[in-house]
């Protein structure tokens, strides 16, 4: 029924293959599989990175997918114009390998960075909603501990598109969208224009370049689709903190003196 999904790379392996990670210790019945994305890892951490795999596979079943091995497959598959010096490609590469590569009809991706407070009902309301609502693609949590927070996306949404829609007892509607957790249909997903364009999605940070959550944002405000933000529960996205300007040049300074840490 539904994949539970999640990328790693080079910065967070650790965590999430640690054996109290939210992610291996997670069950649910409605969860049939869990898939691991493997992306942008180095090479002299690939066999510590294997060790770890190989040992939470003692545990459990987790399918693993090297993004290098399937990007040329999802890229043709969603016909999808990107490479490695694309401005956003590591941002962007491993969700088309997940969609591509999903064997449940659902996928519920969570990003390694993030805390997710929720109970069965989501699920089962999700489905329910998906199913019945052909303009609905992806559901999310509400973001921050405030689960009314999908209530300005969804005025902001009605201001938009220039007409309301029947409000949802259990969601809120939104035209935006965000990679850090949804729960998508794969049917729709795969068959999304990801190639569209609108100027409403400016707000997407430069760096990302035309990265998947901004593709999917793009299509969804063209298309009058959304995504439906459920008002039960929530997530956190733990932002990493800024390294203070004092640091960051005594960084430089090392890497020009070559002075190890």
């Amino acid at each position: 029924m539904i994949t539970l999904n999640t990328t790693i790379w080079e910065g967070d392996f650790d965590k999430v293959l640690d054996e109290k990670s939210w992610f291996l210790n997670y069950q649910n019945e409605l969860v049939k599989e869990k898939t691991l994305i493997i992306n942008n890892i180095k090479k002299e951490s690939l066999d510590r990175l294997k060790e770890k795999i190989a040992k939470a596979q003692k545990r459990q079943k987790i399918n693993i997918i090297y993004v290098n091995e399937v990007k040329e497959e999802a890229k043709r598959f969603f016909n999808l114009d990107i490479n490695e010096s694309t401005l956003g490609y590591y941002y962007t590469i491993q969700y088309f390998v997940s969609i591509l590569k999903c064997n449940q009809p659902y996928i519920f991706n969570v990003s390694a960075d993030c805390d997710v407070f929720l109970k069965d009902d989501f699920f089962t309301d999700s489905i329910d909603a998906l199913l019945k609502d052909p303009r609905a693609i992806a559901t999310t949590l509400s973001w921050k501990q405030n689960v009314n927070v999908g209530l300005h996306e969804q005025n902001e949404m009605f201001k938009k598109f220039g007409k309301t829609e029947p409000l949802l007892e259990n969601f809120y509607y939104s035209a935006g969208f965000s990679d850090q957790i949804f729960l998508g249909d794969v049917k729709k997903l795969k068959k999304i224009n990801y190639n569209i364009k609108n100027k409403d999605t400016d707000h997407f940070p430069k760096y990302g370049g035309e990265c998947f959550e901004k593709r999917l944002c793009s299509y969804l405000l063209t298309e009058h689709s959304y995504r439906l933000v459920y008002k039960k529960y929530y997530y956190i996205h733990n932002m990493p903190k800024p390294i203070p300007i004092y640091k960051k040049l005594l960084n430089k300074i090392k890497k020009l003196l070559k002075i190890k840490k």
